[in-house]
């Protein structure tokens, strides 16, 4: 039974994801781009270092209403560190905001500046609002979908305003939906049902230009947010090996993937294959350049198009007629048509396992990240869920802090918000594996909202660990995201082994820094520098070098003033040396 409930609300969150149009499956220079009438199109350019300009133009005209991210990329394609946002609306300037990114996320003090010179500071932790002045959780009393809105995503409602709609016009919008859906009964279930006819009622009015906006805005967020999808985070792991094979990483590294495929019925044999037709197609498009900064967009155009080689092998396949169960269509979109043609073919899928299905359904969990990222119905459905006195899962974020030694760190998790429902439990949850769960190792730090620490002891050194914070409600568990780090290879770092004769130069350094090491044998070797926070700064793959005196030299112009620690790793080998940034 769960697993068809899990399988019914995975297809109703795709089936309502797209507005625009039935939605046609095109790798075109981004990572399994949603092509429908009205997509964005994306521009990625390298600035110098790993500095990174990233356009988002409007689907209606490639020179107007473009959203523009500009700061630092790490290997993975997330942002990290000072960004800055222009939004720009019929081609000038509306606003722009400068924060600070964590793990692709806003995370700290946002200072946001309109084009009439009104500035406005706001708080952000791993993207989601708060108090600026004390570690305030996030109430959801207020009923009304507005109200969680500009409480718990004001920077969605600024950006909504930067192009032109007033507080009052996305209220009436907002609260004209929330009429429409209360005019009916359903259940939960169906919620993602009713909310798209709702929005398909509205394309018939002056509502139409908010709706393509929001989705507009809503289609950035989830291209960022994708980046985080297991599946493509083990495609870039599989990469930096030297023989790829993606089945054992995910099987290593993201278990979690398997088990939620297992859950739709899509058995380990079957993804195996599935990964072994990706990885030959895949591997087929070369090697890539680890220095280009912008080779994880390279990744993600190859798995776009590996999917889709997959997807449309043959045409007379059941996946193939999904997905061209309909031509584009003007708006407003018939949803039930849409649905009536696709359920039946899902079903055909449902008992036709094999490689072709797996791919659908890894494009499919891929898609959801749309639907998440769809903000205004996702207030919408936490307002409707509090007026009916639904408990939903807490809200939780994980922070590093500090290692305290070469076996233990000091973790942070903070409970945003309850869902309603009163927090029974919470702490953190670790493995050597991505996300893991209450099933793995805990430590538990209370109950309640709020921040909390904990410290993990008895690590093994040189190891990598994967945690994150989790609260519990009457409702269930939910976690927070999930941060990786190497026991010992963080924190306050000593100068360390030497056997590769780790030189940093000039140390203090303002623009530039070479690295000069010496390695006895060719083997794999990765260099990474880290702040004081934990977090990752810069990192390099070049592969197996060869044996001998090897340089690399670093452009750390764009890292702040302060102390950073630099980690060589060359096989087995591993040396630490601190370098000092001052300007």
């Amino acid at each position: 039974m769960k697993k068809k409930l899990f399988k019914r609300s995975l297809w109703q969150s795709i089936l309502s994801i797209s507005i625009f149009g039935v939605f046609v499956f095109i790798a075109s220079g981004s990572l399994y781009t949603l092509m429908t009438e009205a997509t964005p199109k994306k521009k990625v350019e390298s600035l110098g270092g790993r500095v990174v300009k990233t356009t988002y133009f409007d689907p209606w005209d490639d020179d107007r209403d473009s959203t523009i991210y500009i700061g630092n990329r790490n290997f993975d394609g997330n942002y990290y560190g000072a960004v800055t946002i222009k939004e720009i609306d019929r081609g000038y300037l509306s606003r722009t905001e400068e924060v600070n990114f964590v793990d692709g996320k806003k995370h700290g003090q946002a200072k946001i500046t309109y084009i009439s010179g009104y500035v406005y500071y706001m708080c952000y932790h791993k993207g989601v609002a708060v108090d600026c002045e004390k570690a305030a959780h996030i109430s959801l009393s207020d009923t009304t979908a507005f109200d969680v809105l500009s409480n718990k995503y004001p920077s969605f409602l600024f950006s909504l305003n930067a192009f032109g709609f007033d507080d009052v016009y996305v209220k009436a919008y907002m609260d004209t939906i929330e009429s429409i859906m209360a005019s009916n009964d359903f259940e939960v279930i169906d919620f993602d049902e009713y909310y798209s006819d709702a929005i398909e009622a509205l394309l018939e009015t002056h509502y139409d230009s908010i709706i393509m906006k929001d989705s507009y805005l809503s289609y950035i967020l989830a291209s960022e947010s994708l980046k985080h999808s297991e599946f493509r985070l083990a495609v870039v792991n599989s990469y930096k090996m030297e023989s790829p094979n993606t089945f054992e990483v995910v099987q290593s590294v993201y278990p979690g993937y398997l088990s939620m495929m297992d859950s739709i019925d899509i058995d380990h044999l079957f993804f195996k294959d599935f990964c072994t037709d990706f990885d030959s197609i895949m591997n087929g498009y070369g090697a890539l350049d680890w220095e280009e900064p912008l080779y994880p967009d390279s990744i993600d155009t190859r798995l776009g198009r590996a999917l889709t080689s997959i997807l449309s092998y043959e045409d007379t396949t059941a996946t193939s007629l999904l997905l061209k169960s309909g031509v584009k269509i003007n708006t407003p979109i018939n949803f039930n048509s849409l649905r009536n043609k696709a359920l039946p073919i899902l079903k055909q899928l449902s008992i036709r396992p094999g490689s072709q299905e797996a791919a659908l359904y890894v494009f499919v969990l891929m898609l959801m990240e749309y639907d998440q990222n769809d903000i205004i119905k996702q207030v919408v459905k936490q307002a409707y869920l509090a007026r009916q006195g639904i408990v939903s899962p807490p809200t939780v974020t994980t922070e590093f802090l500090v290692e305290n030694s070469n076996t233990s760190v000091e973790l942070k998790g903070y409970v945003i918000e309850n869902g309603g429902g009163e927090i029974t439990e919470r702490g953190i949850a670790w493995a050597t594996y991505f996300n893991p769960t209450i099933e793995d190792q805990t430590l538990i730090s209370g109950s309640g909202l709020g921040q909390y620490t904990v410290n993990l002891a008895g690590l093994d050194p040189g190891t990598t660990y994967y945690a994150r914070s989790y609260a519990t409600n009457s409702a269930g568990t939910a976690y927070g995201n999930c941060i990786s780090f190497v026991a010992g290879a963080t924190g306050a770092i000593a100068t360390g082994d030497d056997k590769n004769d780790f030189v940093v130069y000039p140390n203090p350094a303002s623009e530039k820094v070479t690295f000069s090491f010496q390695i006895e044998s060719s083997e794999n070797t990765v260099l990474t520098i880290v702040n004081m926070n934990g977090q990752l700064v810069y990192e390099y793959h070049p592969g197996k070098l060869a044996a001998g005196q090897n340089q690399v030299e670093v452009n750390v112009s764009s890292m702040t003033n302060g102390m950073y620690n630099c980690r060589l790793v060359n096989g087995n080998k591993q040396s630490t040396k601190q370098l000092l940034i001052a300007r």
